[in-house]
């Protein structure tokens, strides 16, 4: 008989740890990275494969900004676009420029940008040119659009580019659709963390010492496809639904979603009036609409394919958005210019004068150079 003192120590695994509970830690853990490794890959799919999740147009150009939801960035420059210090499609402002230049700024959405035209294809450098020799030193021409752009960041744009450029004259495009008088950015939903803008929701609740935290992990998400689509999609308001898509004023009256829309629209256009008055420069309302707008037969179709949109009638004439939006530039105090016979004649000859884009080609540009 072995005396009690001499039977071996039992053998222990793991360092004493119970053997099903490591199997169990190995489990999960090898789960857990499966599940990342899984993410991380559907992740780069949705990169490679997914739609663009960025603004219309060419994203590329366009930067956040807290007070217009987005705007030109400054000093780009791209397959032939072009933009200065100021995000204006235009050339800067020399230092040497003479003081008793006349500089003229437009602000608008992507057919004053022009979308998809170069920048010598594109009705500011033409103006120009046609004022150069009508007027000594030249007036200088600044083209202030950008795309996908609401009447309210256009005005918001121009007051700006009054403080930055003192121009002589400032036009604000106006065009009746719902992305004109129905803002969507998310101008108002941004805060400044530092040198970065960060979703408001995201800070709010932290006190300011430490808003750096969720706003430096708001950007190392932003690397991810799928976050940043999330992000492109609930930054910005819900609009009127698709039920009104297709809305375009005319002078019926505004169905309740567009009444409250069309308000705010009213008193940008209100608050620009006043501030351009008060810096002692004109300033125009330009009545436009899409070039879809200025041809019968568009019209027709757009009216067509909108009636469960939110599209008016399809008895109402080509002439209404015109007439409306120059009720709404006069009711906010501004002086409307009306653009619609060089549009109805721009777009009589639809291939010359539209691109494929459904914006103004380099003639089309040429034709409202010379109106204006």
């Amino acid at each position: 008989m072995v005396p009690p003192t001499d039977v071996p120590d039992l053998v222990r695994s793991n360092e004493g740890e119970n053997p099903t509970r490591a199997v169990a830690r190995g489990l999960l853990v090898r789960g857990v990275v499966g599940v990342l490794v899984g993410v991380a890959v559907v992740d780069v799919l949705v990169g490679a494969f997914g739609g663009e999740s960025g603004a219309r147009g060419n994203a590329s150009v366009m930067t956040l900004d807290p007070e217009l939801g987005w705007t030109n960035v400054p000093n780009y420059a791209g397959d032939g676009e072009t933009t200065n210090a100021l995000g204006l499609r235009s050339p800067g402002i020399p230092a040497d420029a003479p003081a008793d230049e006349v500089r003229i700024v437009v602000c608008g959405a992507s057919n004053t940008y022009g979308l998809a035209e170069r920048d010598e294809d594109t009705w500011a450098p033409k103006l120009e040119a046609l004022l150069a020799e009508r007027a000594e030193p030249a007036p200088r021409v600044l083209n202030g659009g950008v795309q996908g752009y609401s009447l309210i960041q256009a005005c918001r744009r121009a007051g700006r580019l009054i403080d930055a450029v003192e121009p002589d004259l400032v036009v604000v495009v106006l065009f009746p659709s719902r992305q004109a008088l129905v803002d969507t950015s998310p101008a108002l939903t941004w805060t400044r963390v530092g040198e970065h803008l960060v979703p408001t929701e995201l800070v709010s609740a932290w006190p300011e010492a430490l808003r750096g935290v969720p706003a430096a992990i708001h950007r190392t998400l932003m690397r991810s496809n799928l976050y940043s689509r999330y992000r492109a999609k609930t930054q910005f308001s819900a609009g009127v639904g698709p039920k009104l898509s297709e809305y375009i004023l005319t002078g019926s009256a505004p169905p309740e979603p567009i009444r409250g829309p069309l308000e705010e629209t009213r008193a940008e256009l209100r608050e620009l009036v006043a501030y351009a008055a008060e810096k002692g420069g004109e300033l125009r309302f330009v009545v436009t609409v899409e070039t879809r707008g200025a041809n019968e037969e568009q019209w027709r179709t757009w009216l067509t394919n909108g009636a469960k949109n939110g599209s008016p009638p399809l008895d109402t004439p080509m002439d209404a958005p015109f007439d409306a939006l120059a009720a709404l530039s006069e009711s906010s105090g501004g002086t409307p210019w009306d653009l619609r016979e060089t549009l109805y004649a721009m777009c009589a000859d639809w291939e010359r004068n539209v691109n494929g884009r459904l914006h103004w080609s380099p003639t089309g540009h040429t034709m409202v150079a010379e109106d204006w």
